[in-house]
């Protein structure tokens, strides 16, 4: 093999550089256009069939490194030792006398005609329709892969369409629902508050009774609340009022009274005297005095010390978004 299969081996020994186009296996070099013509007419190299450059470079190693030359004489193989199996040229001879020896011509064109040959090429001609096979499918596969693609890609556009088309008719839906539960919600409030204005009723408030007039300006009840003395109201619900007692010297606490029936349901003691109160959700809040703000559960009537400060007498407290005011008539020190 050449040093340069890229130069042109005749051309290099004539110390001119040209990029070889075709290879020569016989020659084991390259050969330029100009050469090549040369080549088939000479009678030394008639035989020889040329290969463009591009194909031979394509060719594995192993059968680029075929060597054509006797390593030990630099001769052309031309015979064949069928005992060492092995080409010899025409010097190497002498070392076999004693062995079948035969021209490589008869061994190549024998083997051409060989079964195992032509079983060989036969298995190879399988083997290129297998591979033509498997690309053929390869291709198919990448065909069918764009086209599932395109048809996947529009199933999704045709899915978004129709999601789109159902949150549109669900938000009507919802919208339709509310509106309708709007409308059946004022029409519930209205009720109520109709029907709290027929029974509505006043409550008049003062120290030492209480008096419930309706709607229609009539007395409805009166009702004393001695001995102790009576100084802020809150309703609890509609037939029941928390009273605290003020500047009652008898009793420290709170009154729950049922106005309906004109009686006292219970006394919730606290440790001082009571003035300011309201309600808030289910508790109560009052101010007593010298000690702080009292909450008591109007389930069971629990009391907790919520806010301890030195709170004067009539100071009032009031609840609003969770947060707890008061007033006193002069300045906590």
């Amino acid at each position: 093999m050449a040093s340069n299969p890229s130069i042109c081996g005749i051309c290099s020994l004539r110390q001119i550089t040209k990029v070889c186009k075709y290879w020569c296996p016989g020659c084991e070099e390259g050969i330029c256009d100009e050469c090549k013509e040369h080549h088939k007419l000479l009678k030394a190299t008639r035989s020889h069939e040329p290969i463009p450059i591009s194909n031979y470079k394509s060719l594995p190693s192993f059968i680029t490194g075929i060597q054509q030359s006797c390593v030990y004489h630099n001769e052309q193989y031309q015979q064949y030792c069928a005992e060492h199996a092995l080409p010899i040229c025409f010097k190497c001879i002498n070392d076999h006398r004693k062995c079948n020896v035969t021209t490589l011509e008869k061994v190549t064109n024998d083997f051409k005609t060989s079964e195992q040959f032509l079983d060989l090429e036969s298995r190879l001609d399988d083997l290129l329709e297998n591979i033509d096979r498997i690309k053929k499918d390869r291709h198919s596969n990448m065909t069918n892969i764009e086209e599932m693609k395109m048809r996947l890609g529009k199933e999704i556009r045709q899915k978004r369409v129709e999601i789109n088309k159902h949150l549109d008719n669900l938000e009507k839906q919802l919208i339709k629902d509310l509106e309708e539960k709007e409308c059946q919600s004022k029409d519930s409030i209205q009720k109520v508050l109709s029907s709290v204005t027929e029974k509505e009723t006043m409550i008049i408030f003062s120290e030492k009774s209480l008096i419930t007039i309706a709607s229609n300006n009539k007395l409805k009840h009166k009702m004393p609340l001695g001995p102790s003395y009576g100084f802020d109201i809150t309703l609890i619900d509609e037939t029941t009022v928390a009273i605290t007692d003020g500047k009652s010297g008898q009793n420290f606490g709170i009154d729950i009274i049922d106005i309906k029936n004109q009686r006292k349901i219970k006394f919730i003691k606290l440790p001082g005297r009571t003035w300011g109160i309201t309600r808030d959700h289910n508790s109560l809040f009052v101010c007593v005095e010298g000690l702080g703000i009292y909450k008591v559960n109007t389930s069971d009537y629990a009391t907790t010390h919520v806010i301890s400060c030195n709170l004067p007498t009539s100071s009032y407290v009031s609840v609003f978004l969770d947060k707890i005011y008061y007033t006193t008539i002069k300045i906590i020190m």
